[in-house]
């Protein structure tokens, strides 16, 4: 009888896998509600946050101007605890994008650059 011991995989909420890596440079932004990786961003941008209480969430990103917004999460209630989303967004122009994170109505922004 042999035991092959392997690590959990980590997915996001909307169920991509995510690497060590990711994790840990995720881990390394504890001084900010909502953590991004990576920043810049090419494509693929992971948006982490935790809640201290259930809260209703929802998620949106929108480009500097406002001519272009993403609802990453529709608004629903989530329990106490962390939380990773994947957005894709290869199809997005360079430049400045805006990720909020409304809690309970209250809105948390964080800036990120799309190359």
């Amino acid at each position: 009888l042999q035991f092959i011991l392997t690590k959990e995989a980590t997915t996001t909420e909307n169920g991509i896998a995510l690497s060590q890596e990711v994790l840990q440079a995720l881990a390394t932004q504890e001084n900010h509600f909502i953590k991004l990786y990576p920043n810049p961003f090419v494509s693929d941008l992971i948006i982490a946050y935790t809640l201290e209480d259930t809260s209703n969430v929802q998620i949106q990103v929108s480009s500097f101007d406002g001519t272009q917004n993403y609802t990453v999460a529709q608004a629903q209630r989530q329990e106490a605890g962390d939380y990773r989303y994947h957005f894709e967004g290869a199809n997005l122009t360079k430049g400045v994008y805006i990720v909020n994170v409304f809690v309970d109505g209250e809105k948390k922004t964080k800036l990120i650059i799309k190359k």
